[in-house]
């Protein structure tokens, strides 16, 4: 049996409908076998150390899952509040193992605005359109079981090429697909 893949969300409280949406990212995640975990999680229970909490949660998890938006960028490029507690804890993580980092856009206006400034080279997949969220979480799903997307074609034979002549009327598609 595939081992359960574990995953943390680490999101800014930027506002109710936002930590909704992520609540709700996070629940449908485990209602497709990803053990997924947020904060609201653990803060349910009574008293919680939040820094406890986002240690174990960035130090334990398969991956991370940030979500990227113009306040969490904000936070954590100053370094504040849980954000910047996280961005901290992420930073060895991004060094030595990015690949458990999975980032995922959800911001509307310029992407460039929600992306941290030491996160601003990596992929991000695009949630920022609410139509399109099945095909996001489609990707991120494949991201988290660490499954390509995309079947690879095996690479073939490369044909026998020959020099064309300028006088010749040959149609090259056709040069190619025949050789």
């Amino acid at each position: 049996m595939d081992k359960v893949k574990s995953v943390f969300v680490s999101y800014s409280w930027d506002n109710d409908e936002h930590q909704k949406w992520v609540l709700n990212l996070t629940n449908k995640l485990r209602t497709n076998g990803v053990d997924a975990t947020i904060d609201l999680f653990e803060t349910q229970n009574g008293t919680t150390n939040l820094n406890k909490m986002m240690i174990q949660g960035l130090r334990d998890s398969d991956s991370i899952i940030i979500v990227l938006t113009e306040k969490y960028a904000n936070r954590a490029n100053k370094f504040e509040g849980g954000v910047g507690f996280e961005t901290t804890l992420s930073l060895p993580i991004l060094k030595n193992n990015p690949n458990r980092l999975i980032f995922i856009l959800r911001h509307k206006e310029n992407y460039l605005n929600a992306f941290p400034f030491h996160y601003r080279d990596y992929y991000a997949i695009d949630f920022s359109d609410d139509v399109s969220f099945e095909n996001a979480f489609r990707k991120l799903l494949y991201h988290i079981a660490e499954v390509p997307l995309f079947e690879k074609s095996p690479l073939g034979k490369m044909p026998i090429l020959q020099p064309i002549n300028s006088n010749s009327a040959i149609n090259v598609h056709e040069t190619i697909e025949s050789g």
